[in-house]
Formats: C-alpha cells, structure tokens, sequence
C-alpha cells in the first residue's frame, strides 16, 4: 500500500478557473528579493513560462503591460540540474534589471503549476490576473495578441 503522502504527489491538480482564489506563489527574484505572490490589496498579472520559447512570449507581454503590475515565474525544474546554473544565468544577463526585480525563476512544482494552469504548450506562456483580494479574474494561455492584451489592460485598470 502507498503512502497516503506518495498518493498525494500523484493527485491530480484542478485547473484554475476565472473565479478560483489564486493559491499562491512565493520566490526569490533574479535581483534577490524574497516576495509572497499576490500581494494583498494588489491586483496583479502573473506569467508563468516553462520553455525559452515561452519565455519570448512573456516577453512581448511584458512590453505591452509597462505600468502594469506584473511578476513573471520562469518555471525550470525540469532543467537537468547541471545546467540550471548557465539556463538562470542566461536568463539573468538578457534581462533589464527592472524586469530582473519582478521575475522568479522556480525549480520545483512545475508539474503541480502545469495542471493547475492546464498546460497544453510548453511553447507559450499563460497569463493570469489577479485582483487585490487574490481571485483570478482573466487568463490567457494562447499565443500573445494585441487584441488579448487590450482586453488584459482593459480589466486591469
């Protein structure tokens, strides 16, 4: 018989849903500063990224999104651990330091993430905004579009 704690790692996630209290994320970001996602109060756009390609996606969200509060987690635990070093380094020096300030890169629960996300494409980033009591109010797991984004910055003002 399984441990009840070994059949819990295999429990399936369910998916966030517009509505859903967004369960938290906490990090230390690129420049290391420590934060607890979301912050109360704050409304706020989260973009999780499994894949560089994902990571240019995130990208051209984030330059749509200046004056936006927004924080990006770059998912990597699925990195061999030998290379984890160089990929976050990579990461950092393509990076402007204000961005630096504002992304996470996570190495564990990427799987727990990819269900509660419903990852499909590993080649895209999902967007989600929360509002300052912590739901989610607005997701995207498309590629990025301006039309998504104007819906995006229409709700987040």
């Amino acid at each position: 018989m399984l441990a009840p704690v070994l059949l819990l790692a295999f429990a399936a996630v369910a998916p966030l849903r517009t509505g859903d209290v967004f369960p938290g994320f906490s990090g230390q970001t690129i420049s290391g500063r420590t934060v607890a996602l979301p912050e109360a109060g704050k409304q706020l756009v989260v973009i999780f990224s499994f894949s560089r390609a994902a990571g240019d996606d995130d990208r051209h969200w984030r330059e749509r999104l200046e004056g936006v509060e927004c924080y990006g987690i770059i998912m990597l635990e699925s990195v061999p651990r030998l290379r984890r070093g160089m990929v976050a380094s990579g990461i950092k020096s393509g990076m402007p330091q204000a961005v630096r300030d504002r992304t996470i890169i996570s190495y564990k629960e990427e799987v727990i993430w990819k269900q509660r996300l419903a990852v499909y494409d590993d080649k895209r980033a999902y967007v989600m905004l929360v509002d300052g009591s912590g739901k989610v109010v607005w997701t995207n797991s498309g590629a990025f579009t301006e039309s998504e984004c104007t819906k995006l910055l229409s709700m987040s003002k």
